[in-house]
């Protein structure tokens, strides 16, 4: 009797570990791996929000300098406290285009589909 106690316990572990291992693995592989999914609709709100963060820290960098940062890497001159978000959601570089001729630039994911210059590149001019 007692070792089939035993025996159903350690069953309802090991399925509770599978369960949770599981779990985890889906939503690594949905959250960051998955171009389709549950999460895509996030990663396009989230994508907007990197960029106009790194923005502000553009825009920042050209209030303390009186012009814009050569590339992104720059920000971090004038305090290395201050970050930038290198990448996208997709774990894309972002692209950084400065001067577009009247003292504006402009930050641009390549999309999920991780490639530059195609349809679903989200960028912004500043």
């Amino acid at each position: 009797m007692e070792k089939e106690k035993r025996s159903k316990v350690k069953s309802h572990i090991f399925i509770g570990i599978i369960c949770i291992l599981l779990t985890v693995g889906g939503l690594y592989y949905f959250g960051f791996k998955a171009e389709k999914g549950p999460y895509n609709d996030l990663k396009l709100k989230l994508v907007g929000e990197v960029l106009d963060i790194n923005a502000g820290k553009i825009l920042f960098y050209k209030s303390q300098y009186k012009m814009l940062p050569e590339r992104l890497e720059d920000i971090n001159k004038m305090n290395p406290d201050i970050k930038y978000f290198p990448g996208d959601p997709w774990g894309t570089e972002i692209f950084y285009a400065r001067n577009l001729g009247d003292g504006t630039f402009e930050l641009r994911s390549a999309g999920p589909d991780k490639v530059f210059d195609t349809l679903d590149d989200i960028g912004r001019d500043y």
